[in-house]
């Protein structure tokens, strides 16, 4: 096998990847190719395992189970491309096409990670003879290519992916803009008037909408009504991959539909063309000759729906790229200088939309931080006073709605005073710090551990049975003595508890809760009784 077609698993688990990610791609490729059936198999802790089949009386395996081993494979998909006939010489009867879908032909394309690694392959089969055209292989080529980039997108998480920019296509014209010299005989007649009104419709959309999706909808909806465009469609911006949006404007939706599907799965796979162009260079791009820019699948599918021409135009917030709008017309012509205008005033105004989004969203995430920084605890990490008394009233709340009833825990360390002045207030300190891990290793992580200040904790807990405060109790003794017990500190901890439980239906407050709890904690104190865990400290 080539060293660049070395054959591996991709990052991460491929359950957790998206089934649509799959499966539009299989479907696409049987149906566009007019074949009994399709599969995509990776390769999964040393097994390929099939991840999407398509096909009308399809027999094999399950989804998730495994096919052929890599050993038997990785000869077969190493390859670019591989045709299979069951009349060939050296029939490869180690593929899954034959030994797990009977096929008498197939056709298949590896699916490639990064540096030309094999992940697996995306396959497509007939029962009987069958000759595969050269568009068969580009479409399948595309397709796995799709998959591919795809998987390799949510593996990138926040890394850029840096690119290698093609040179322009002799039919691609980059147009910078504000727009420059466009020869007389190339320009078609002005737009349609009342640009005026359709910048002021998307400022409009822009202000109402409550999100960027909403505007860039309307957007496409309003510049194709305007312009007389069949197809509109928006990509958003990803690790500088283009990522398709889900949102369309189609003139005739029968029509334009193969070409809708195909463009939501090549267009990760493509990394040149007329809307790759507007991402890499950040500018405008017009094509007349969609056959040679645009990826093969979706041109021959443009072709199909009658679409002559289109224009790339990215959005923009300073000089990076968001996202990128691309429109189709049915007529071969140029933009003239002052639709190209028009359009960088449309991009403008989104890119504002995009700005004010990405502001509101840093504003957001930063008055959250001040939010959580002011609810908790500098030294012990827990909640503080502020943030037990702001959340506990409302999962009291909560508790009562859903028919639940809740237990509230007061902690009050004894001897602190002695610990403090025999070792010091660092050691006083870390067994403040102590208490707060004891307590998170008792309760559940979804219960609410606070401190209150000094020496006092408080829980709120969910309460499922009578049993369980003792439960509950005995489980924080434990922890307690068992910190005692390893002699890691020169002190030993001691503490008394009191516990209050709120019945569903109780009629008190919160903070009548507390008082209760803390009432009780205050009488095990005193009648220093077992449940109350308290051990002598240092010098008591």
């Amino acid at each position: 096998m080539p060293a660049t077609h070395r054959l591996c698993s991709p990052e991460g688990s491929p359950d957790a990847l998206c089934g649509d990610l799959f499966e539009r791609p299989t479907r696409l490729a049987a149906r566009l190719s007019r074949s009994a059936g399709a599969f995509v198999a990776l390769v999964d802790a040393g097994r390929l395992r099939l991840r999407s089949a398509s096909g009308p009386s399809l027999v094999g395996p399950a989804v998730g189970g495994a096919l052929s081993s890599p050993g038997e494979l990785g000869p077969v998909i190493a390859a670019l491309l591989k045709v299979g006939d069951t009349a060939a010489e050296g029939w490869p009867e180690g593929h899954p096409a034959v030994s797990d879908f009977k096929a008498g032909a197939f056709i298949s394309a590896p699916v490639l990670w990064g540096g030309g690694h094999t992940i697996g392959c995306l396959c497509v089969f007939d029962a009987g003879r069958r000759t595969w055209s050269r568009d068969d292989a580009d479409l399948l080529a595309e397709l796995a290519a799709s998959i591919g980039a795809s998987i390799e997108l949510q593996a990138l998480g926040r890394r850029r992916d840096v690119r290698d920019r093609d040179s322009a296509s002799d039919s691609v014209m980059r147009l910078k803009l504000p727009a420059g010299t466009v020869r007389p005989s190339e320009l078609p007649p002005e737009e349609p008037p009342g640009s005026g009104d359709l910048l002021r419709a998307i400022a409009v959309a822009s202000n109402e909408a409550t999100t960027r999706m909403q505007v860039l909808q309307s957007c496409l909806d309003r510049v194709c009504a305007h312009m007389g465009w069949l197809v509109g469609h928006a990509y958003l911006v990803s690790c500088n991959r283009l990522v398709p949006a889900s949102l369309w404007h189609l003139a005739d939706p029968t029509k334009h539909r193969l070409f809708r599907e195909a463009s939501e799965v090549a267009a990760l796979g493509s990394d040149r063309g007329l809307v790759a162009r507007a991402l890499n260079t950040g500018e405008a791009s017009w094509s007349t000759d969609l056959a040679s820019d645009l990826p093969y699948l979706r041109a021959t599918l443009a072709e199909r729906a009658g679409l002559r021409s289109g224009i790339a135009l990215p959005v923009r917030v300073r000089d990076e790229v968001l996202a990128v709008l691309e429109f189709y017309c049915e007529k071969a012509s140029q933009p003239s200088e002052r639709v190209l205008s028009l359009m960088a005033e449309v991009t403008a105004q989104l890119g504002r939309v995009f700005e004010r989004e990405r502001a509101r969203s840093m504003l957001e995430e930063h008055a959250e931080q001040v939010r959580a920084k002011a609810a908790t605890d500098e030294l012990t990490g827990l909640h503080n006073r502020r943030g037990f008394f702001e959340e506990g009233p409302e999962r009291l709340r909560l508790a009562n709605r859903d028919g639940r009833s809740v237990a509230l825990f007061f902690v009050d360390l004894n001897g602190m005073k002695l610990i403090n002045d025999q070792f010091g207030h660092e050691y006083g300190d870390r067994a403040l710090v102590d208490t707060a891990d004891l307590l998170r290793e008792t309760f559940r992580g979804g219960d609410l551990i606070a401190r209150l200040g000094g020496d006092e904790f408080a829980v709120l807990a969910s309460h499922e049975s009578p049993g369980e405060l003792k439960v509950l109790g005995a489980r924080l003794q434990g922890e307690i003595d068992a910190l005692n017990a390893s002699r890691r500190r020169p002190y030993r901890l001691s503490a008394s508890v009191g516990a209050a439980i709120y019945e569903h239906g109780d009629s008190g407050s919160f903070e009548e809760l507390i008082s209760r709890a803390d009432t009780l904690m205050y009488e095990q104190k005193r009648k220093s009784l077992s449940f109350r865990r308290t051990h002598r400290a240092v010098g008591a």
